[in-house]
């Protein structure tokens, strides 16, 4: 009698090292006329702090290395950017979310303020 054993590996695609982009949008806001100026506010926080952490500079957020491992930064860097603006008093409402553009999927939101 003879066995035959075939192993197929499955390469998981979120372990493939590549180029992961994410955007970074207000996906929901109201609020006064101060509703620019805090937008500006939350905007910078989280540009500086990716720009410090991931050395991402501008508004195209482009990192290397597999999804898991770049959405991982990404939230920690959006995480760090939030405490950032911890204690701040909003006139507006603000929901900023942070997407990772390769898989469609939400990595990190952040809602400030009330309706």
């Amino acid at each position: 009698m003879a066995f035959a054993l075939s192993l197929t590996s499955c390469s998981d695609d979120n372990d493939t090292v590549r180029n992961v982009r994410y955007t970074l949008i207000f996906d929901q806001l109201g609020g006064d006329d101060e509703v620019l100026s805090e937008m500006y506010s939350i905007e910078t926080a989280f540009t500086e702090e990716m720009n410090r952490t991931l050395g991402v500079t501008g508004s195209y957020l482009e990192i290397t290395g597999t999804i898991e491992e770049c959405d991982t930064k990404v939230k920690e860097a959006c995480e760090r950017a939030a405490k950032s603006l911890d204690g701040t008093v909003w006139s507006g409402y603000f929901v900023y979310v942070a997407a990772n553009v390769n898989t469609g999927q939400t990595i990190y939101t952040l809602t400030l303020g009330q309706r």
